[in-house]
């Protein structure tokens, strides 16, 4: 669910998460009712803080903050132009994004 908190605060709930995923590389759990709210707070014309909250309590005693970030437009940035191939989605699958367990030569 989108909504604003004033007209610098742009917050994002999301609730009904798969369980089976981890919240981070390192295995945290987490349950479906975990419940993640992102607040994007537009500091001024050029910064934006981001600051993302868990709450789960089947899995954690309280809501902790899991994430901040601060980012920064800056003036006549330059953007490469990029493409997205399907050969380029094929060589992550290849080399990045095969499932443990698997590889070319047990094929």
């Amino acid at each position: 669910m989108l909504c604003s908190d004033g007209d610098n605060i742009l917050v994002i709930d999301t609730t009904g998460l798969d369980d089976r995923t981890w919240l981070d590389e390192g295995g945290e759990p987490h349950s479906v009712d975990m419940h993640v709210q992102e607040r994007y707070t537009r500091v001024d014309e050029y910064n934006v803080d981001l600051t993302v909250t868990i709450d789960d309590p089947k899995i954690y005693t309280k809501p902790f903050e899991w994430l901040r970030a601060k980012y920064y437009w800056m003036v006549k940035q330059d953007f490469a132009e990029t493409f997205c191939l399907p050969t380029d989605a094929i060589e992550y699958r290849e080399t990045l994004a095969k499932q443990e367990g698997t590889s070319k030569a047990s094929r």
